[in-house]
């Protein structure tokens, strides 16, 4: 019978340590997860601090002069990023309005959304046969008269 009292309080003992070893690595996970949220909110500061000195670069303040070349590598990012955008559209078909921004087709006159006019967008390339119009810059047949998009006279 000693040997399986011996047996049950080894058991017995193994189900505690087990029990402290789970209550701690749930601890240690609580605790890295604090550690976690706090590197985010140090990240958070540290970006918008980069921000207030790109807009004091961006305004000519000399106190970002130490970060000039920070600033222009930014700089070119955001070009990078709007020319990639701008390519994203073309593949798209869509343009931007020049009011507020929203995307519409190429061949939209006005704004769906602010109902400003827009600017006819020239084709790229034009189509053998086709010319674009001079008024919104669809393609038309050579030899129509009008235009198909918009009713302008074809000259």
């Amino acid at each position: 019978m000693a040997f399986f009292d011996n047996l049950s309080k080894k058991v017995a003992d193994t189900a505690r340590t087990a029990a402290k070893k789970s209550g701690d690595l749930i601890e240690i996970a609580k605790i890295n997860s604090n550690i976690n949220s706090e590197e985010d909110k140090i990240e958070k500061v540290y970006l918008e601090m980069g921000k207030v000195i790109y807009s004091a670069y961006q305004k000519g303040d000399e106190s970002a002069a130490k970060f000039a070349a920070q600033c222009e590598q930014i700089k070119n990012l955001e070009a990078s990023v709007a020319e990639l955008r701008r390519r994203i559209q073309d593949v798209k078909g869509v343009k931007n309005c020049t009011v507020c921004g929203a995307e519409l087709e190429m061949d939209v006159m006005f704004c769906s959304k602010c109902g400003s006019k827009q600017e006819p967008v020239a084709p790229k390339e034009d189509t053998a046969g086709m010319k674009a119009c001079p008024a919104c810059g669809a393609l038309v047949a050579e030899g129509n008269a009008f235009c198909n998009k918009c009713g302008a006279k074809m000259s």
